[in-house]
């Protein structure tokens, strides 16, 4: 068995596939980090006061509206306070910036004490959540005694998260497909199955393999090249703080009020809770070997059933690049209920432990549990089809 996956784990490395994967992610990496250099720039002070401004300009014509409701009127009035002290934070920042950053977190935290106390449960939960969450990040960088990051700075350990949210979302599903999708319908295509079945090795532990040398590759090179782009984020920016505050956690219900809340669902208060950035990246890690087990059993399962390489490939990436588009570039309404039974949904891990893929994809029940058995389900199912129709398929050759 060792044997066999060495050999596979050889072919694989001297297929011109493989440096085709690397170069392609390489370029993606170096894009994405020149976008997050880029965008650094538009969260200085001096620009996130231009924004504020342009904003609470907005909600000052809005508020004017008679057709508003008093709880959206009392709504607005609130964001507008809370933008009224932003505003006056951000200019005071911009004239002292060498202020004590202690004294800036206690007049944070101070202005959301304010803030949550003028907020109702009945009005928005999401907000008041949103309130506590905050409260929490700033009473732990105080009792912690922590600086803030700077937000037009980047930082290895708190935004290398970026990195795996833009690879695993789009990017390694299509590259997966690409690189493993004649998997098993290569060996038909070129006619080397026969002289593979020579082997005094049984089909099921050839089968088994290829699966796991696709696995170990694949899982190589995504983290290698992780942990290349960290080093390289950690040397001409910022290494960070492993033990940095980030806020997951918050969940979601149904609102039992749809006319207050955002696609009809509430948060639920003190769900919130605050995990070390070294953390977050170890679940995201783990978020990711999972979906790559799964995914490449899926990759494997399309190879299996078409026996021609070219068909398998397009089929792979056709199917892929369509669920991931409609995931999370361009999500549709009347498949919310079918969203989380897709092993695609849960491809980014930094979405699922925050929270966030609850309100883009309008459904509470994401979580990390249900993501984990929901994978391992359809990596054991199209692993278990795959296999027999292979050994079925065998007996016919």
């Amino acid at each position: 068995m060792i044997n066999c996956i060495k050999n596979e784990i050889i072919k694989l490395i001297h297929n011109k596939k493989l440096y085709i994967f690397l170069l392609a992610l390489v370029l993606l990496i170096v894009f994405k980090l020149i976008y997050m250099y880029s965008s650094s720039f538009g969260k200085t002070p001096s620009e996130q006061l231009k924004k504020k401004e342009s904003v609470l300009i907005e909600l000052k014509a809005e508020a004017k509206s008679e057709s508003l409701s008093k709880e959206k009127k009392k709504d607005i009035d609130i964001q507008m306070k809370r933008l009224d002290e932003e505003i006056k934070m951000l200019k005071d920042n911009i004239a002292n910036p060498d202020e004590n950053w202690k004294n800036t977190m206690k007049n944070k935290i101070e202005n959301l004490e304010n803030e949550k106390g003028e907020l109702s449960e009945n009005l928005d939960s999401v907000e008041i959540e949103k309130c506590n969450a905050e409260l929490q990040y700033y009473n732990y960088l105080l009792d912690n005694d922590i600086e803030p990051n700077k937000e037009y700075k980047i930082y290895a350990f708190e935004d290398i998260t970026g990195i795996f949210d833009f690879i695993n979302k789009m990017i390694l599903p299509i590259l997966i497909a690409f690189l493993c999708s004649d998997i098993i319908a290569s060996e038909y295509t070129f006619s080397t199955i026969k002289a593979l079945l020579t082997k005094p090795v049984s089909r099921r532990k050839i089968f088994c393999s290829k699966f796991l040398s696709n696995i170990c590759i694949v899982t190589i090179t995504i983290c290698l090249m992780e942990f290349i782009t960290f080093i390289i984020i950690s040397l001409i920016f910022n290494f960070g703080n492993p033990s940095y505050p980030i806020i997951v956690g918050t969940k979601y219900v149904k609102a039992s009020n749809n006319n207050l809340y955002i696609n009809n669902i509430s948060a639920v208060i003190g769900s919130s809770y605050i995990i070390s950035a070294w953390k977050l990246i170890l679940l995201n890690l783990f978020m990711q070997f999972i979906f790559i087990i799964t995914c490449v059993s899926f990759v494997m399962f399309i190879s299996t059933i078409f026996t021609n390489s070219i068909t398998s490939l397009t089929i792979n990436l056709g199917i892929l690049m369509l669920i991931s588009l409609i995931t999370y570039i361009l999500p549709l309404k009347f498949l919310n209920k079918l969203y989380p039974i897709l092993f695609t949904t849960y491809s980014c891990g930094t979405d699922i432990i925050k929270g966030n893929l609850v309100m883009s994809l309008n459904s509470t029940i994401f979580s990390i549990p249900l993501g984990i058995v929901i994978m391992l389900i359809w990596s054991i199912v199209c692993y278990f089809i795959s296999s027999k129709i292979f050994n079925k398929r065998d007996v016919l050759i």
